[in-house]
């Protein structure tokens, strides 16, 4: 398939981007955004698949975090 090129939608990710640092963010965003591979990641942001993927773990835990919040949960059963 095709590569698209990377084009996060802030409009899309929402707020919940808010809550990762910019490490996280770009991780996430060219994983799941441009479908790339984590060695591919690791070559454009100068890291090993190790800290890809370690970083992608604490970037998803945050954003669990953010949609089981207590706000989120009243938000979502209101």
């Amino acid at each position: 398939p095709q590569r698209r090129p990377f084009r996060l939608d802030r409009s899309r990710a929402g707020k919940r981007l808010g809550g990762l640092n910019s490490r996280e963010r770009d991780v996430i965003g060219l994983l799941f955004d441009a479908r790339l591979r984590r060695s591919e990641v690791g070559r454009l942001l100068s890291m090993d698949d190790r800290t890809v993927t370690s970083t992608l773990v604490h970037g998803l835990k945050k954003l669990r975090a953010s949609l089981t919040s207590p706000v989120a949960t009243a938000l979502l059963h209101s």
